[in-house]
C-alpha cells in the first residue's frame, strides 16, 4: 500500500478517521496547557591579563608580578577554570540550592571569553543559576592562580561582560510537545483506519462464505462472480420419419425397423452448447451414420422396383 492508496482508504474511512483527528487535537490543545515555556539567561566572562612591573621595581619584588598563566596564555586559564563549571559536584551544588541543571558552558576560539547560557523552567531560576554559575567560575580562576602563588600583583582578573536581564522566553519545549503529541495522534488514526476496513473486509469475506454453500454454482469466477448450476436436460424420444408409408405399402413383405434415437434436447431455458467441431476434418457419412441404422431397399418384381409404387 503506497501513499495515494493509503490517502484513499482514509478519504473512505472518513467516519472513522475525521473522529479521531478532532480528538487528536483536541489532545494536544488540553496537554499543551500544562506544558510551561522555557527561560534562557546568558551571561559571558572575560579574562583580564594583570598590569605590567613597573621599570623602577626593585629585584626582590619582581616576583610578586609573576603569573605561570601568563606565559602559558589566558586561554588555557580560561578553558580549565570552565571545566569545573561542567562536572557532577557543579550540579549536585546547583540541585541542592533549587536551581536548575540545564545549562551550557562555550569557551571562545579567539579571546579568553566564556559564555554561560542557562534554561529554567521560570524567570527566577534561570537569572538565579547564570549568577551562581558565573561566581563559581571567577571563584575558580582565582583559586588556581592561588594555587600557583601569584601575589595579587599579578594576579589575572575575570569580568562579567554580560550582566542584568537578559532573559528570553523560549517556546522550544511547548512546540516540540504540540508536534510529538499531533504526530502520534495522526499515526494512531491511521493505524486504528487501516485495522478497522481489514475488519470490515474480514467480515464480508466471511458472510460470502457463509452464504456460498446454500447456492448451487458452478465455481467462482473473477471479480467473485458465481455463476448458477445448469439443469440437466432431460432425455426426449423421437420417432424417424418413414414409418407411416412402410405401413401403408400392403403389397410389399419388407419391415422398416424403427429405431427411436434418445435426444437430448436442452429446455429453451438453458444456456446452449457449443460443439467443439474441427471444420477442417473428413467428415463422412459412413462416419455420421449410426451402426444400426436400417436401410430398406424395394424388393425385385414389385411395383416400387417397375416405377409403379407410389404413396397411396
Amino acid at each position: 500500500m503506497d501513499f495515494w492508496d493509503l490517502a484513499k482508504l482514509l478519504a473512505r474511512r472518513w467516519s472513522i478517521t475525521a473522529p479521531l483527528l478532532v480528538i487528536t487535537g483536541l489532545a494536544t490543545v488540553f496537554i499543551l496547557q500544562d506544558v510551561k515555556p522555557d527561560y534562557i539567561a546568558t551571561t559571558s566572562v572575560q579574562l583580564i591579563p594583570p598590569n605590567p612591573a613597573p621599570s623602577n621595581i626593585l629585584p626582590s619584588q619582581e616576583k610578586n608580578y609573576q603569573n605561570p598563566y601568563v606565559d602559558l596564555g589566558l586561554d588555557a586559564l580560561m578553558r580549565a577554570a570552565s571545566l569545573s563549571l561542567q562536572g557532577k559536584a557543579t550540579e549536585d551544588g546547583l540541585k541542592a540550592a533549587g536551581l536548575s541543571k540545564t545549562y551550557t558552558v562555550t569557551n571562545s576560539d579567539f579571546a579568553p571569553l566564556v559564555t554561560i547560557e542557562v534554561v529554567g523552567d521560570s524567570p527566577t531560576k534561570a537569572n538565579a543559576t547564570v549568577d551562581q554559575l558565573a561566581n563559581l567560575l571567577n571563584q575558580r580562576i582565582a583559586d588556581m592562580q592561588r594555587s600557583r602563588g601569584v601575589k595579587a600583583q599579578g594576579m589575572i582578573s575575570s569580568e562579567r561582560l554580560v550582566s542584568g536581564d537578559t532573559l528570553v522566553k523560549s517556546n522550544t519545549k511547548v512546540v516540540r510537545a504540540g508536534v510529538v503529541i499531533g504526530v502520534a495522534g495522526i499515526l494512531l488514526t491511521i493505524a486504528l483506519t487501516v485495522a478497522f476496513d481489514a475488519l470490515l473486509r474480514r467480515r464480508a469475506a466471511a458472510n460470502i462464505e457463509r452464504v456460498a454453500p446454500h447456492a448451487p454454482t458452478l465455481g467462482a469466477m473473477p471479480g467473485g462472480v458465481a455463476l448458477p448450476a445448469l439443469s440437466a436436460p432431460q432425455p426426449q424420444t423421437y420417432a424417424l420419419p418413414g414409418a407411416d408409408a412402410a405401413a401403408r405399402a400392403a403389397d410389399e413383405t419388407s419391415v422398416l425397423n424403427l429405431q427411436y434415437v434418445s435426444v437430448d434436447k436442452p429446455p429453451a431455458s438453458s444456456v446452449p452448447v457449443m460443439l467443439d467441431v474441427d471444420p477442417t476434418a473428413d467428415h463422412d457419412s459412413s462416419a455420421r451414420a449410426p451402426e444400426d441404422e436400417t436401410i430398406v431397399l424395394p424388393l425385385a418384381g414389385g411395383r416400387w422396383a417397375a416405377g409403379k409404387g407410389k404413396d397411396q
